[in-house]
This record gives structure tokens, C-alpha cells and sequence, in this order.
């Protein structure tokens, strides 16, 4: 179903209650309380595009930026190990295995663009490689920036830092 499809990968928190609703086979054109839902999800999807500019890119996430403390990556390298949404943690999500909930994580390879707001210069968009580091696989939904180089990366992109910044990140 389009609907299921298109909330569970792009909705987050805000489309679990639908998710699970379509998942057990309610309808929208049968049930009124998840028809409005979805009229919300679109509503506020819709809104974001026409005051924020956002669109959802399948291939992107906006994250909140760290430092490579074992110092693994080189200059132009960074890592991203990114969770994919699963309906299995609205379920188990209040139980007591909250911790041991299992996260479908994927670490990216290969170029990755990389951007902060304000971006006002060509130059405040960075090109850098993805690679996989075992060492830092305990991290996720972070870009990691390395700690070698002459100038640091979030510095290159609108002299941001890493306190609590968030980057937009696309790849393929």
C-alpha cells in the first residue's frame, strides 16, 4: 500500500499510529479516524514544503554532527551508519526491553554531500567520502567528522561547529 509505504519511511514518530492502523488492514475510505490522519500527515507534509522548503529525499537525513575520538578518519573521510524506521519499535517501545530493541542500521559508502544553514556560498557545500569504520559502529543517526586535517569540515560548511549543529546529508 502507498500510503503505508510512503509513512513509515518518511513519517517517523508522527505516522506510527497510521502505520500500524494500515498494516492491520484498516482502510481509509472505511475508517474516518485514519483518514484524517492521513489528511494530517499530508497536511503538515505539505506545509513543510510551502513555508520550509523541505522535501523528503529517500537517499538523506538531517544530522546532528560529532567528532572521530579514536581518530580513525583521515581529512575528506567521514562515517555514517544511519537506522532505517521499523514499526517493531512502536511496539516494544514502553516495554521493559526498550534497549534490546533491534535497529535496522545501514552504513553509508561512497560520496556523500554534506550541507548546514545557512548556506549562502557554493563553498559552504562539502563533498566528502563515506567509509566504514568497526570502530565507530556504535554510533548512529551522527555524521562523524575526523579530527585530522588542516581545517575542519564543519568549518568548511558555513564556519558551523559540533555543538549540536545539524547537516543535511544525501548520497547515491
Amino acid at each position: 500500500d502507498v500510503a503505508f509505504d510512503v509513512i513509515t519511511a518518511s513519517c517517523a514518530e508522527a505516522g506510527n499510529t497510521a502505520a500500524i492502523m494500515l498494516s492491520a488492514g484498516f482502510k481509509p475510505q472505511s475508517e474516518p479516524h485514519l483518514r484524517g490522519m492521513l489528511s494530517s500527515i499530508r497536511a503538515s507534509q505539505l506545509g513543510d514544503l510551502r513555508n520550509k522548503a523541505r522535501i523528503f529525499v529517500p537517499s538523506g537525513r538531517w544530522l546532528m554532527g560529532c567528532l572521530d575520538e579514536l581518530g580513525e578518519l583521515e581529512q575528506g573521510q567521514c562515517f555514517i551508519q544511519v537506522s532505517s524506521p521499523s514499526l517493531e519499535s512502536c511496539f516494544v517501545k514502553h516495554g521493559p526491553n526498550f534497549s534490546d530493541i533491534k535497529k535496522n542500521l545501514q552504513v553509508i559508502k561512497g560520496l556523500v554531500i554534506i550541507a548546514k544553514n545557512p548556506c549562502l556560498h557554493p563553498g559552504d557545500v562539502r563533498i566528502l567520502e563515506a567509509v566504514d569504520v568497526p570502530g565507530l559502529h556504535h554510533l548512529y543517526d551522527c555524521l562523524v567528522f575526523p579530527q585530522k586535517g588542516d581545517r575542519p569540515h564543519p568549518d568548511q560548511a558555513s564556519g558551523s561547529d559540533l555543538d549540536g549543529d545539524l547537516y543535511f546529508v544525501t548520497w547515491d
